[in-house]
């Protein structure tokens, strides 16, 4: 939040309104995620992070398996005190950006799409698997681990381990 507060070091594209993904052949906008936009900003958002709260990032990676950044700003502009001593905006409000994050949740929950593949803040490493390999013509076989992948886009499902029971 507060992201009109630093324009010093985020990116510029940061203090645009969110623009629409794309407009359909009847010039309705598309009903998706503009995730090509939102990427380049992750990613610079991810990169500011890391430099100025990497214990921010450990704590997020080791507590949740979905999450991402986001630069928004209610208002937009300054606050300054009034005659009564409240603080309010210095001019017109101008919100930036407060739309994507609850876009990003529709798009998490299936309720619209993304344009492209959506960045994770950080690869997640798939649980090594095993797998049954059959045999030669089909005939026995055994169990064969493979190693996890990094599941770097959001809509790579993180697949689950396959536990075998009783030796097999």
């Amino acid at each position: 939040s507060k992201s009109d507060q630093c324009f010093d070091i985020l990116p510029s594209m940061a203090q645009e309104h969110i623009q629409v993904a794309r407009r359909n052949e009847m010039g309705i906008i598309a009903k998706e995620f503009d995730g090509s936009a939102y990427n380049q900003l992750s990613q610079e958002m991810t990169r500011l992070i890391e430099n100025n709260a990497l214990s921010v990032c450990n704590i997020l990676q080791d507590n949740y398996l979905n999450f991402n950044f986001f630069a928004v700003s209610a208002i937009g502009c300054d606050c300054t005190k009034n005659e009564n001593g409240v603080f309010v905006p210095s001019m017109k409000p101008e919100p930036r950006r407060i739309e994507e994050p609850i876009l990003w949740l529709f798009k998490q929950f299936g309720f619209i799409r993304s344009n492209t593949r959506v960045l994770r803040p950080y690869p997640i490493k798939q649980p090594d698997k095993e797998v049954w390999k059959p045999g030669f013509l089909g005939i026995g076989g055994k169990y064969v681990r493979v190693e996890g992948e990094l599941a770097r886009y959001e809509e790579e499902k993180v697949r689950e381990t396959v536990i075998r029971e009783g030796g097999r």
